[in-house]
């Protein structure tokens, strides 16, 4: 059994919402590709409409740990490729945790911090719940090529009654008896 899947552009925000936002989400609400597609284009449109109305309705978007990690992580490894592609020679491509530390980061620190906080402010914190998550499952997800923090996102928005707000496709795949709720505007997971 897959995940149940629902056009976000259908979803009518309540205060009764508990949603949380993948990183991804966040990575296209605060720093979007440079030229998305016509299609991400207006993904982001509709993930940047659920924000606003949540924001406009007073409704916290859930966030935690692990969101927040993969938000970080991603938008530093991001920095490390452009840096790469402006300065080609300035660092091996082996060299991220060195570009880290380096004084080219910094600004780069600055803004990524800048945007977490936000994130924060904007955000419902919440803590998985390691006695409610089922860690046989989250291991046999990974051992059936699933992405071992999505596991972890799926077994604990099963146990919290939370729904996910992903673009990522990886949710899509049989989770075994579990069908987490996932809200997308990605028309690839919205295909039947």
């Amino acid at each position: 059994m897959g995940s149940e899947i629902y056009d976000i552009r259908k979803h009518s925000i309540s205060a009764n919402d508990l949603l949380l936002f993948d990183a991804n989400i966040w990575i296209y609400l605060w720093s979007p590709p440079h030229a998305p597609d016509a299609v991400l284009s207006n993904a982001i449109g509709e993930y940047s409409r659920i924000y606003t109305e949540m924001a406009r309705q007073g409704i916290k978007i859930l966030t935690s740990w692990l969101v927040l990690s993969e938000f970080v992580n991603s938008l530093a490894r991001k920095s490390f490729h452009e840096h790469l592609n402006l300065y080609p020679g300035s660092f091996k491509n082996n060299e991220f945790k060195r570009y880290r530390s380096s004084r080219d980061f910094l600004p780069k620190r600055k803004a990524i911090a800048s945007f977490a906080k936000k994130m924060l402010d904007k955000s419902q914190f919440i803590s998985h719940n390691s006695a409610a998550l089922c860690y046989e499952n989250i291991l046999k997800y990974y051992e059936n090529e699933a992405d071992f923090n999505d596991a972890i996102y799926v077994e604990d928005a099963i146990a919290e009654n939370y729904k996910i707000v992903t673009h990522d496709e990886d949710f899509k795949r049989a989770w075994g008896a579990v069908k987490p709720t996932i809200l997308t505007a990605n028309p690839k997971m919205l295909k039947k």
